[in-house]
């Protein structure tokens, strides 16, 4: 090899060390911050989560914002395994596949889906309706889910969703 050719591929290996390098340091600035209203309401439902595919149910433990996107701590109930996954597209709330749950979780999708608070407010209403035909447990979960649905409309984002229509939205039901 020729001296030009060492010094060219010495001079490359520099500018793509020297490149990568504060690709790293860039990657590395950024640290996922702890959202604590997420958390909060997404860990009130307790063991109601489930990962397509397996068995075991899971409680969210911890939510972090990263960027526009999140990751999520889960406890599963059955190992005690924790893991981090995407609340986005990962798992999803058992309480979704309940028949008598569907009427409310439809009509909750769409005061969701509305743009305008005050259409979202009259649908609202009609939410409110499903919700007292129920009785029990589910009549339990449809007014913690209500309550936080009341707090989407004030607060449209992605962190708000009541935690029935985690992994439903924006209208896929399991």
């Amino acid at each position: 090899m020729s001296k030009t050719c060492k010094i060219i591929i010495v001079t490359i290996f520099v500018i793509i060390s020297i490149t990568s390098s504060a690709f790293t340091a860039e990657a590395s600035d950024i640290k996922p911050t702890y959202n604590r209203s997420w958390t909060n309401n997404l860990a009130i439902a307790g063991y109601a989560y489930k990962i397509p595919g397996k068995k075991d149910t899971y409680r969210v433990i911890e939510v972090k914002s990263v960027r526009n996107g999140a990751t999520a701590l889960i406890q599963s109930k059955q190992t005690k395994k924790k893991r981090w996954v995407n609340p986005i597209t990962t798992f999803y709330n058992v309480n979704v596949s309940k028949k008598a749950l569907k009427k409310l979780i439809n009509a909750e999708l769409k005061v969701i889906n509305q743009p305008d608070s005050k259409l979202a407010n009259q649908k609202l209403a009609q939410v409110q309706k499903i919700a007292k035909k129920l009785n029990g447990n589910n009549r339990k979960i449809a007014n913690q889910s209500i309550k936080q649905l009341k707090n989407r409309i004030k607060n449209p984002i992605y962190a708000n969703i009541p935690s029935l229509l985690v992994g439903t939205y924006p209208g896929k039901i399991r």
